[in-house]
């Protein structure tokens, strides 16, 4: 089945919006400078450091044991 020219002619036009659309964004997210936000005393916040990755701890043992719990091992 062949397209007509119209049909192809539409979707080229509206590829090239789409096109020009996401070029004017890029545009606006790069030309952005963020503006760092100052605190009450006039110096800006302290970076956050990264959080890494580590190995899991075992959870501290409950005081307050709750209806439900399992009783303690050797019962």
């Amino acid at each position: 089945m062949a397209t007509s020219p119209e049909a192809f002619n539409q979707v080229r036009n509206i590829l090239r919006k789409l096109d020009q659309s996401i070029d004017a964004a890029r545009q606006r997210r790069l030309d952005t400078d963020p503006v760092p936000v100052r605190s009450a005393g006039g110096t800006p916040p302290a970076p956050r450091p990264e959080p890494v990755p580590g190995r899991a701890r075992p959870m501290a043992p409950r005081s307050d044991r709750h209806p439900g719990a399992l009783p303690p091992r050797g019962m």
